[in-house]
């Protein structure tokens, strides 16, 4: 079967071949053709396969050159806008101050002048000056009372220092506060009652005679100084004496003189002195708290004991009374009544 197509295909294929060459030879037939010498003026172009290798080796370098440009031109770029958002957060941190506790402002003390009689000089300075009753007194002050003078003095917090004839004190400090208040007197001779309500651990309030020191904690008491022997007598609370190494804690109705060790229990003259004082007190910050809030009120506690004030507030827990003691928070569940006096 192969034979018999073989030939009539082989032949059809000649006959196109030849048809095929026919018709390009009449074409170039027709065709001008430029002649030699013109073909030689004309430039001809050999492409050089080590040029073009070169040329593609210069287009990757040229390439990579770019990329690797560009790449460090945005690393640069990043690093630039991370040390400035750096920069920026170190200077935020640093604009913001830390959260210190604010110290307390120390001022000085208004230390008020009350019930003064006869001669009473005031050293300040280098000035001397006669004291009034509406005189002011000021940390450093020295005070010199005459045989016939006698005055108080009124501190912050309800303290009350009085002052008899022929006693010489000076003001070492007296500053102060929100937090807590430095009262330190020097009594060089003379007496001195001192009535101070119960401080706070932060206070301080405090004596200095004949080279010992007197520190209250909240009570009533007296200081003297007669002949170079500090004497202490003490009415309520306790009283702390020190002197270099030697501490003595001074109870309650006992009294303490330098010349001896012991304490002993309080004389009643003393005693009776410091009852009138205290008394008398009382009397006037009475007047003082009826006079401003024209009332007067009195509180049954649950342990059986009375307080008598003016009731100036209260919350849910807590109930806020003013008394000649000072400012008292009584806690409501301690309250069984309460009473209006006057």
């Amino acid at each position: 079967m192969k034979d018999l197509f073989a030939e009539p295909a082989r032949k059809r294929i000649l006959v196109v071949l030849e048809q095929n060459i026919s018709k390009s030879s009449s074409v170039s037939e027709n065709m001008e053709f430029p002649d030699w010498e013109e073909v030689k003026r004309k430039k001809v172009f050999h492409l050089d396969r080590m040029e073009l290798k070169k040329k593609r080796k210069q287009a990757i370098q040229w390439f990579f050159g770019s990329f690797s440009l560009a790449t460090a031109v945005l690393f640069a770029s990043l690093f630039f806008t991370f040390w400035t958002n750096k920069s920026q957060k170190e200077s935020l941190i640093a604009e913001v101050p830390l959260e210190i506790p604010p110290t307390p402002q120390i001022n000085p003390l208004e230390v008020k002048i009350h019930n003064l009689t006869g001669k009473v000089i005031c050293f300040r300075n280098g000035e001397t000056i006669l004291l009034s009753k509406n005189g002011q007194l000021v940390e450093g002050d020295r005070i010199v009372l005459e045989k016939n003078g006698m005055m108080e003095l009124e501190f912050p917090e309800h303290i009350r220092i009085k002052l008899f004839p022929k006693t010489d004190v000076t003001l070492n400090k007296s500053q102060g506060s929100l937090e807590s208040l430095a009262i330190q007197i020097s009594l060089v001779k003379g007496q001195a009652f001192v009535r101070s309500p119960k401080l706070r651990p932060s206070d301080q309030l405090g004596f200095l005679s004949g080279g010992w020191s007197v520190e209250v904690r909240g009570t009533s008491f007296s200081v003297q100084n007669l002949k170079e022997k500090p004497t202490v007598v003490v009415l309520e609370g306790t009283v702390q004496i020190s002197r270099e190494e030697t501490v003595i804690y001074l109870p309650e109705e006992f009294f303490w003189t330098s010349d001896s060790s012991e304490t002993k229990p309080i004389l009643d003259r003393d005693k009776k002195s410091l009852l009138e004082w205290q008394k008398s007190i009382q009397k006037a910050e009475k007047q003082a708290l009826l006079q401003e809030f024209r009332q007067w009120d009195l509180l049954r506690l649950a342990d059986g004991s009375t307080l008598e004030g003016v009731v100036a507030g209260q919350t849910e827990k807590e109930l806020r009374v003013l008394t000649v003691e000072g400012e008292m928070l009584i806690p409501m569940s301690q309250i069984l009544e309460t009473v209006r006096l006057e």
